[in-house]
């Protein structure tokens, strides 16, 4: 059965089934909504994750044993979650070295009617397993972090929980208005960052908006092509994710603006405002199977602390061919562990393959590079109103002095304000042989507690 389905028609399929079942009204729906989840997944994934969900919700006392008076870090979420499974557990083990903070994620329709706290959650339990479970007694929420939201309303979802937080007095790590709406903005981030100088290399970029006529975006076309002098140029909606209508227009046989022109009027205008960007980064990820050496993107996660920003782990997202953009999964990319990505980095020169060796001064690079970026989308903010965790899009750049000296150089590419793929996150070791651990973060751990106590 491949036909979407529906939780309410699913119910009542198992209610006329005549199989026993228990009696728990709530249990079932959420038994009716996983399963949905689940079916209507498997149109486009085979390999979807199951869920486990407690029949009963937890009584005081039980729910007293598995939270005791720890800190509740609330992670919000608004999509499928059999998906966030997974961000659930690899921050909770975060929590756990952080010396004990209570990592639930919660659904929007988990909170509770008074929007302080929580009826049902995501939480390891004792075995170590994630699993849904309701509570007798709501969970009060100290932080919150707002992820995974459908994408066809993410800004605006997130917009109206970061606004109803903030009346309830809740400590957000990524509260909307003024910070991860600039992240959201791709031409206001840039923006920001360029007023930090060469503390951040960033692509050099123009806003094209939706009520530009052809000629006006032929003129900034030429403009910009004739200021950057690159050899291509990248066109993508200015509020996109995911990867979502960016296309790469080579400039190499000329100035051939009406393909470009073409595509900024039919493709990015109708629903966004289209930023031009001139294309950077010549660095590489070998494929060892297919020997094919594809576009790579460093995602890094940085937190804030409390104290100052700190850049602790990432992941490499890897195109699905030699043409395309780094994306993610449901756009045809794959993500590898990012130390395991620097061990296999090429870059084309005098038309041929050579190897880039990343040193340990290459990584701690990529890392100012992100924390410098933090601080720069940050910048006029006062603690409270930081994004405090995000992350960055880094590209690499080779460069040959005229002594032929090469230099490695960290682009930084865009921030995300409600990062994905989080479960996929180790520690920044770069190679140096040392085994690198899963991690998001420990370091935002020292910022949400003060927080709390304030």
């Amino acid at each position: 059965m491949l036909d979407p389905i529906a939780p309410a028609d699913l119910l009542d399929m198992l209610l006329s089934s005549g199989m026993p079942i228990p009696s728990n009204r709530a249990f079932l729906n959420r038994i009716a909504q996983v399963a949905c989840e689940r079916h209507n997944a498997r149109r486009v994934d085979q390999d979807v994750p199951t869920m486990i969900i407690n029949p009963m919700p937890l009584t005081k006392q039980q729910k007293d044993e598995l939270l005791g008076h720890r800190l509740n870090y609330v992670l919000i979420f608004g999509a499928e979650s059999i998906y966030f499974q997974d961000t659930v557990h690899a921050l909770a083990v975060d929590g756990y070295r952080s010396g004990g903070v209570n990592v639930l994620g919660a659904h929007i329709d988990w909170i509770s009617s008074d929007g302080k706290s929580i009826e049902r959650c995501l939480a390891v339990d004792e075995t170590g397993l994630v699993k849904e479970m309701a509570f007798e007694e709501p969970v009060s929420i100290h932080v919150v972090q707002i992820l995974h939201l459908p994408l066809k309303r993410e800004r605006g979802f997130h917009k109206e929980l970061s606004r109803h937080f903030r009346e309830k007095g809740i400590s957000q790590i990524n509260p909307y208005d003024g910070v991860s709406e600039r992240a959201d903005d791709k031409s206001w981030t840039h923006m920001l960052w360029k007023r930090c100088g060469r503390q951040i290399e960033s692509p050099e970029c123009v806003l094209i908006t939706q009520g530009s006529s052809r000629e006006e975006i032929v003129e900034y076309l030429r403009s910009f092509i004739n200021n950057t002098r690159k050899s291509g140029v990248v066109i993508q909606p200015n509020k996109s994710t995911e990867g979502r209508k960016v296309e790469k227009f080579s400039l190499k046989a000329g100035l051939e603006l009406l393909p470009i022109v073409d595509y900024i009027r039919k493709q990015v205008l109708p629903g966004d405002d289209a930023i031009v960007r001139e294309l950077r980064g010549n660095v590489r990820y070998r494929n060892q199977l297919s020997d094919l050496f594809l576009n790579v993107a460093f995602r890094i996660n940085v937190a804030w602390n409390g104290s100052e920003f700190v850049a602790e782990s990432g992941y490499a997202q890897i195109a699905k061919d030699e043409e395309t953009f780094p994306a993610s999964r449901g756009r045809g990319g794959s993500i590898t562990d990012i130390n395991d990505a620097f061990a296999n980095l090429y870059y084309l020169l005098n038309e041929k393959w050579n190897r880039l060796i990343i040193t340990d001064e290459d990584v701690t690079a990529m890392k100012i590079a992100a924390v410098n970026a933090a601080y720069g989308l940050n910048a006029g903010l006062g603690e409270d109103n930081y994004l405090k965790h995000m992350g960055i899009d880094v590209l690499l750049e080779v460069c040959e002095s005229e002594s032929s000296t090469i230099s490695m150089l960290p682009v930084v590419l865009e921030a995300n304000p409600r990062p994905a793929g989080l479960s996929h996150s180790t520690e920044l070791t770069g190679i140096s042989g040392k085994k690198p651990q899963p991690r998001i973060s420990t370091e935002i751990f020292g910022f949400a507690a003060p927080a709390v106590r304030r």
